[in-house]
């Protein structure tokens, strides 16, 4: 009797599928019902996962830090490279760059207050 209820009961494979010779419509069958399961397997999982979840930032002692401080920081962590890269490209000129630079924007200053027409 053992045997029969064995025998009665597909074998599965490790991926989820009957095991043996089988025809293209039953196994497409059976894949759509396994994908199915699948993605209702999924969906439970996901429900009580939490995926819409603010992130938790936690400082270096391991205690929780509100998400407006660490945004904060970040940003004003960032403004501080920019200005240090700034600050930086600056000393990297030479004279001769930083008057060309100068000149340059007091022409652009100049061309700004002249009217269309160059010749009236």
């Amino acid at each position: 009797e053992e045997k029969d209820a064995n025998s009665k009961k597909s074998k599965k494979m490790s991926s989820g599928h009957k095991s043996g010779l089988q025809t293209s419509s039953d196994f497409a069958t059976a894949e759509r019902k396994f994908r199915k399961r699948q993605r209702k397997e999924l969906e439970r999982h996901n429900e009580g996962s939490g995926t819409n979840v603010a992130t938790v930032y936690r400082d270096t002692s391991g205690k929780k830090r509100a998400v407006s401080d660490a945004v904060h920081d970040a940003q004003e962590l960032q403004r501080e490279e920019e200005e240090k890269e700034r600050r930086q490209s600056e000393l990297n000129k030479g004279a001769h760059q930083k008057r060309m630079e100068e000149d340059r924007a007091r022409e652009l200053e100049e061309a700004a207050g002249m009217t269309l027409a160059r010749g009236v």
